[in-house]
């Protein structure tokens, strides 16, 4: 679509954020476009913000010419949130209940 534009998520480390959930957008995005691999690695460090982008410039220096997957492996590895950390208080008790 001509002068179209969607908006990537961000990674800005505030909070829980689900980083599968994010880069799956991202993913969504980059099939729709048909980005070339070589874009999508440059589009996604836009995203990045904080520990996100600390961890990426750290990242980057030991792992030259990454592919997109490499760096999806890493970073999902390194910020997944397990899901009992995503829940509340309340909701832990709940299923602790249970």
């Amino acid at each position: 679509m001509a002068g179209s534009f969607t908006r990537y998520p961000e990674f800005t480390g505030r909070g829980n954020e689900d980083v599968e959930q994010n880069w799956y957008l991202c993913e969504a995005i980059w099939r729709a476009r048909q980005t070339p691999d070589n874009v999508k690695s440059i589009e996604l460090q836009t995203t990045l913000r904080e520990k996100y982008l600390r961890w990426f410039i750290k990242w980057a220096e030991h792992n030259q010419n990454p592919l997109v997957d490499d760096i999806k492996r890493g970073f999902v590895q390194e910020f997944k949130v397990l899901q009992t950390d995503q829940q509340g208080p309340y909701e832990l008790w709940e299923i602790k209940q249970k």
